[in-house]
């Protein structure tokens, strides 16, 4: 079979230790990376070796796969292959690679793959989409280097009770919320057979201040409890948001949320003198008081039967 291969390089004004802990540490890819959608850590050896199965955008598709990282970190040098592809890839692989370079570090992204019943149209295809996730992901990486503190954290928990299935239903079955939570106006939500959902929401603040804002996400289904999300349309005040709602057996539900602000929005929200941490805060109450909300809300529906 034909195996196709890409390498794609940037400097990154950062110490190539900074450099190589962001890579490694892929929890943190869906904030930082603009195709990757969630990360989960799956059972693997310990010591270097890691399996990660990843959602991520090919084109407007999220596509999800299996991958066995090895990781090097005297060497700066992660290497991956895919144990459990995604269509039409039939084999991929590569490795980053990040080199000092004075007070810069030069990282080297590199790929191998094969398509399908070895279909050259098909490996045209993938090779496309490794160009442009590849290209996003190192521009992503070099912008997050001067981010880092820009980025704000933060969880609710509500005891919502009634039992995990049917809290996670009504998180779930997001279309019914213009009828049942007051903050928000309009939905428009699909959803494919993997449990991916793309929504498009209309909100106002919970607390009914303020003009209605729209926002897109993809969202990810975890059965029995969990959904994660991305907004890829997002506030004129944030280069990013993730979160996930984690709903345990009897329906306390935690509402995790994680944030990277826009730096030149704060002082026009807030003032010149306007920190970070007022920003943060603001946006906590902003954010967190819609999921707390959305919630509560759902708690006086389970009461209601």
């Amino acid at each position: 079979m034909r195996t196709r291969q890409t390498q794609h390089v940037i400097t990154v004004p950062a110490a190539a230790d900074t450099v190589y802990d962001l890579i490694a540490d892929a929890a943190r890819w869906p904030a930082i990376f603009t195709p990757t959608v969630h990360v989960e850590y799956l059972p693997s050896a310990p010591g270097d070796e890691q399996r990660l199965r990843i959602w991520a955008f090919a084109g407007s598709a999220v596509k999800c796969w299996v991958s066995h990282r090895t990781l090097d970190g005297a060497a700066r040098r992660i290497g991956f292959r895919q144990t459990e592809p995604a269509s039409p890839v039939a084999a991929m692989r590569g490795e980053w690679t990040v080199i000092p370079s004075g007070a810069e570090s030069r990282v080297v992204f590199r790929h191998w793959f094969r398509a399908e019943g070895d279909d050259a149209t098909l490996l045209d295809g993938i090779e496309a989409v490794v160009d442009r996730n590849s290209r996003a992901e190192l521009e992503s990486l070099r912008l997050a280097v001067g981010r880092a503190h820009l980025l704000v954290d933060f969880e609710d928990e509500v005891a919502v009770g009634g039992g995990q299935q049917k809290v996670f239903g009504l998180l779930a079955e997001a279309g019914k919320w213009p009828g049942l939570i007051p903050h928000v106006a309009r939905v428009e939500l699909t959803e494919d057979p993997q449990g991916v959902q793309h929504l498009e929401m209309d909100t106002v603040e919970s607390s009914g201040g303020g003009d209605a804002h729209t926002t897109v996400s993809v969202r990810v289904l975890l059965p029995p409890g969990t959904i994660v999300y991305k907004q890829t349309t997002l506030p004129a005040f944030l280069h990013a948001h993730v979160g996930s709602w984690h709903v345990r057996e009897d329906g306390t539900t935690v509402a995790r949320h994680r944030v990277v602000l826009k730096e030149e929005a704060i002082t026009a929200m807030l003032g010149p003198a306007a920190t970070v941490a007022q920003a943060g805060a603001l946006v906590r109450r902003s954010i967190g008081g819609n999921s707390v909300a959305t919630l509560r809300r759902a708690r006086e529906l389970v009461v209601a039967g």
